[in-house]
């Protein structure tokens, strides 16, 4: 359980909502703001929105110029950044044979 501020815990679900939900706005602003900058890769077609990683270097690159909130939204999508990375890591290790 995750403590709520007024000390009474809360369940994790309601932290992970909050997450998903700041994950969702970051990734809403951050590709309005990155819109023509962040452009499609071989293995990402125009038609998959850019990915948490994506976002997150377009931020870095971009930071001089971007508000310091927007800046806060960019490390709400360090959680779902990480999990992409992780997801590479086998898929890397494997042997050719066993990816399809």
């Amino acid at each position: 359980m995750v403590g709520n501020h007024d000390g009474s815990p809360q369940p994790a679900s309601f932290d992970d909502q909050g997450q998903a939900a700041r994950e969702q706005q970051a990734q809403t602003r951050l590709s309005e703001l990155a819109a023509g900058a962040v452009t499609e890769r071989p293995w990402r077609p125009a038609s998959v929105p850019p990915a948490a990683v994506d976002l997150l270097q377009f931020a870095l690159w971009r930071s001089a110029d971007l508000q310091p909130e927007d800046l806060l939204r960019a490390l709400a999508l360090v959680p779902a950044a990480r999990a992409e990375v992780d997801q590479l890591g086998p898929g890397c290790c494997s042997p050719p044979e066993q990816r399809g």
